[in-house]
């Protein structure tokens, strides 16, 4: 049996899928808007246009249902177009991070082989992808000017006659590869299903009540599956979005885009919201229009939360929690000025609609009684189809025979179930830790130092003094010092995986079962 209450896992119905939102919106009021950035504005028709000039371009460039194009530019309107014109062939888009190092691009467009590559005109990036990218895989470059140069309404006669048009296929089908910081040393592409990117967009569109008149700011990037609940729910119920841009939002211009863009719904990551919190702006959050924030990725603290409460008291704040392997969110709180004069933790939630979570012990037993730890493993629709390319690394993850009749995915998340149904974060069961609302694997940041020149031993761990968590990372480079092999690093991992601490060591002290000796390292600090 379930480790206590858990949603039923069916489909709910989502008010539109999103291709056909786009299509319904421009045709009803056109002239709504639907997408802008710093530099462009689109109404739903212009929106239209573009997405079908560009799914026109996809079509006369061979690409067809199932085939995966890769999307390598930096948050914008642009970008928006590239997914809807994927979803609208029936291509499995790919974000590919921008501004990653060129080695791990190489292996994400590798991995997947992709068919082509959406990357930006006139950009650096753009020749550096033309040399290093298409010889391993990347496909064909598309550059964002010939996309758009395109040609006219009259293309769309070419993705009309291209089996699969529209986004009224199966939901077996996957939508989209996300690709995540990986266990076996690179990063895993996880396999979205359409039924369960519905789900989502359902759930999110129904807790967040979102309407024609929400005006949403996107401040994740776009490679970051947290930017999909803005992106995709939004415009199935012809809102309005509004794109922070590319890179970190500092404080004073989260509130210039809060105030002048009359924004009323948003989400990011508590890293942000720590910077709000503790910045001089925050009296501004009373003259906005602002409705309800989501918050996802990490821990976040009541304190944090009441000080958003305190400037704007009708503010609706939902901590929500989700895996990428489960399509971005699957549990959901409402965090009231109530809740955080409590004193008590923020927990994940309870399962939104269509999911259900179990709770199970360290030998795979079934948890039943609250408030007995145990490892969130989550059913339903939104589980995903599996790592692309890794049926070794899926069926470890992917499991049928811990729920009689359901396939559960294990999160790698220990939590506690309270008595009024509640699921409390506790602690992370593997080797992986969350930065900035980004995953970060141990094996990973180790497989990346050990590519090092010079290095000839490393190991990455997770520290947590003081109820921090840290990135030790201890390497054997004889004739060199930190500074070099962090140097190095930067150009195989993003900036977010790099260590708090860099430790070059004469050698690393093992076990006797040769695993590295991380009390023995500690020691050493």
């Amino acid at each position: 049996m379930p480790s206590g209450p858990a949603a039923p896992p069916a489909e709910t119905a989502a008010p539109r899928d999103v291709v056909h939102a786009v299509r319904a919106y421009a045709a009803e009021e056109p002239d709504r808007p639907a997408v802008k950035d710093a530099g462009t504005s689109l109404s739903y028709a212009q929106l239209l246009a573009r997405v079908e000039t560009s799914a026109g371009y996809l079509v006369r460039a061979g690409v067809t249902p199932g085939d995966r194009v890769g999307i390598h530019l930096p948050n914008s309107a642009e970008y928006i177009v590239a997914i809807l014109a994927c979803m609208t062939v029936g291509a499995v888009f790919v974000p590919i991070p921008y501004g990653d190092p060129e080695e791990r691009i190489r292996g994400i467009a590798g991995d997947c082989d992709v068919t082509l590559t959406v990357v930006p005109t006139g950009h650096a990036v753009s020749e550096a992808a033309r040399r290093e990218l298409r010889p391993v895989g990347v496909g064909e470059l598309a550059h964002t000017e010939d996309v758009e140069n395109a040609g006219g309404v009259e293309n769309t006669e070419d993705v009309e006659n291209a089996e699969g048009y529209g986004d009224d296929r199966d939901g077996e089908d996957i939508v989209y590869l996300v690709y995540t910081s990986g266990t076996t040393g690179r990063p895993k592409g996880v396999m979205v299903r359409r039924a369960g990117l519905r789900n989502f967009v359902a759930n999110t569109v129904e807790i967040f009540e979102l309407t024609r008149e929400t005006k949403a700011l996107c401040v994740s990037p776009f490679h970051f599956d947290g930017a999909f609940g803005s992106i995709f729910s939004v415009l199935s119920v012809g809102g309005s979005l509004v794109v922070a841009g590319h890179g970190p939002l500092l404080p004073g211009d989260f509130f210039r885009l809060l105030l002048s863009e009359g924004i009323t719904h948003t989400s990011f990551s508590p890293s942000l919201l720590r910077l709000l919190t503790s910045g001089r702006d925050l009296p501004r959050l009373a003259e906005s229009r602002l409705r309800t924030v989501g918050l996802g990725g990490e821990d976040c603290t009541p304190q944090q939360i009441a000080k958003l409460l305190e400037h704007r008291p009708g503010l609706r704040v939902f901590n929500r929690y989700g895996p990428t392997e489960t399509t971005v969110v699957v549990a959901t709180h409402l965090i009231t000025r109530e809740w955080c004069a409590s004193g008590r933790k923020i927990p994940l939630g309870a399962p939104d609609r269509g999911v259900g979570f179990h709770l199970v012990d360290a030998e795979g037993n079934l948890v039943t009684e609250p408030d007995t730890p145990g490892e969130l493993c989550v059913s339903g629709v939104q589980v995903m189809a599996g790592y692309w390319g890794a049926p070794e690394v899926t069926r470890q993850v992917l499991r049928d025979d811990l729920v009689p009749g359901t396939t559960v995915y294990r999160t790698g998340d220990l939590v506690r179930r309270t008595p009024d149904g509640l699921y409390v974060y506790l602690d992370r069961a593997d080797n992986v830790v969350k930065r900035n609302g980004n995953r970060i694997s141990m094996t990973e940041v180790t497989a990346a130092l050990l590519d090092v020149p010079g290095v000839e031993d490393a190991v990455a761990l997770v520290d947590r003094p003081d109820g921090r968590t840290l990135i030790r990372a201890f390497v054997v480079a004889p004739g060199l010092d930190a500074a070099p092999v962090r140097k190095e690093l930067l150009l195989r991992v993003p900036a977010y995986m790099s260590p708090n601490s860099l430790h070059v060591v004469a050698e690393l002290p093992r076990l006797s079962g040769g695993k590295p000796d991380a009390r023995r390292l500690r020691a050493l600090l």
